[in-house]
């Protein structure tokens, strides 16, 4: 389900990853892996690919948007404390990480490309953990923090 277009397995893996405390890390590595995978379609493909590719970008959204929501104290269950490797992904959209709690777990967003939207951070905490944005570049959009 995770591999398809549409985000019902995203959203059924964060189901599981709140459910499955033991396991919560594996599930979190999961939809991080997706995350880092090539973000870019082959514009030698056809209509429906790039169609295709069109999806798959509103199921990365999906996934960023459920990891963000998990850090907040209004989440549905705290991954706060989860490593989280965002090494190399692509973000091209808003990214809304006010108020999260990026304490205690490894963050790496090293060589990330924020390359569109908003990208959030006002109000997060960073404390007792590592978050690592070495190499990120921000362009083609704004960042607000503090």
């Amino acid at each position: 389900m995770l591999g398809s277009d549409s985000p019902a397995g995203v959203h059924a893996l964060s189901a599981l990853a709140d459910d499955w405390e033991d396991e919560r890390q594996m599930c979190i590595d999961v939809l991080c892996a997706y995350l880092r995978m090539p973000p870019e379609p082959n514009l030698d493909e056809e209509a429906t690919a790039h169609s295709l590719w069109l999806s798959m970008s509103e199921v990365r959204a999906t996934i960023l948007r459920l990891i963000a929501d998990h850090l907040r104290d209004s989440g549905p269950a705290s991954w706060c404390g989860m490593d989280l490797d965002l090494t190399g992904i692509v973000i091209n959209h808003d990214l809304d990480f006010s108020g999260a709690d990026l304490s205690r777990g490894r963050i790496r967003f090293r060589g990330a490309a924020f390359s569109g939207g908003l990208v959030n951070f006002k109000g997060a905490k960073f404390s007792d953990g590592t978050v690592d944005f070495d190499g990120a570049v921000f362009s083609g959009g704004r960042c607000r923090g503090r």
